[in-house]
């Protein structure tokens, strides 16, 4: 279910946030994917699967640089132009109770910019989850990306502050004629080849502002352009 400019009252906001605090706190430390990684052999570049993901570590104030040049193509030179960092589930904030997971709160400072759920009151049937049960991570694309098809194991709103994002989902009952089949959460089946749609393939645009329900099981990949930040809401 897409709602369509249902962030506007907060995100232009957020969107400035993340860009000021990337910038006041330039020392920082960011971790951030890596396009030259063996990922892009393996063929799961950026496809949220751990074992086939490298990243680095590198300032915030590098990496905000990089993300406003590669917009230009100024920032690397011609022999690399494919090459670039990727900020992938930057975790903003953590659900109550997952203290013990590895993984850090490293935009813990974007807490107080970030709503707590991102709908206005009403627009889903059901109420909110409780305050602490939600999580949320932040993606800066500096170039397009796409991801592999797969499902989260919760719900998912999926919010872009900036530039855009086209959603391809398969239904649970769909991902049955995907080939090759899935293999756990995750599916190689190239679902962009079907672009009218059909085989159970739904397409829609996510543009700035705009709010996209993606119900756990529920089997995606997500194209975004250059320069799209996004937010993620797991509950």
């Amino acid at each position: 279910m897409l709602f369509a400019g249902a962030a506007a009252p907060w995100a232009p906001a957020c969107a400035a946030a993340v860009r000021a605090a990337f910038a006041a706190h330039e020392s920082r430390p960011v971790r951030v994917a890596c396009s030259t990684c063996r990922a892009a052999d393996a063929g799961g570049l950026f496809s949220g699967r751990a074992e086939l993901a490298e990243h680095v570590v590198m300032k915030r104030g590098l990496f905000i640089d990089h993300f406003d040049a590669l917009g230009r193509d100024s920032f690397l030179g011609a022999d690399e132009g494919a090459a670039f960092f990727y900020l992938a589930q930057g975790l903003v904030r953590r659900k109550t109770g997952d203290e013990e997971e590895e993984e850090e709160e490293e935009l813990d400072d974007l807490q107080a910019h970030v709503p707590a759920w991102p709908l206005p009151p009403g627009a889903l049937p059901a109420a909110p989850p409780a305050p602490g049960r939600v999580s949320v991570q932040l993606w800066m694309s500096p170039r397009a990306t796409t991801s592999n098809l797969h499902f989260d194991g919760d719900d998912n709103l999926l919010c872009v502050l900036r530039g855009r994002k086209r959603v391809a989902l398969v239904g649970p009952r769909d991902a049955e004629s995907l080939r090759p089949a899935p293999a756990g959460n995750h599916c190689e089946a190239d679902v962009w080849g079907t672009l009218d749609g059909g085989g159970g393939v739904t397409f829609v645009d996510v543009c700035e502002n705009d709010v996209l329900a993606i119900p756990r099981g529920h089997w995606h990949s997500v194209r975004s352009v250059e320069g799209t930040i996004a937010l993620n809401f797991w509950c």
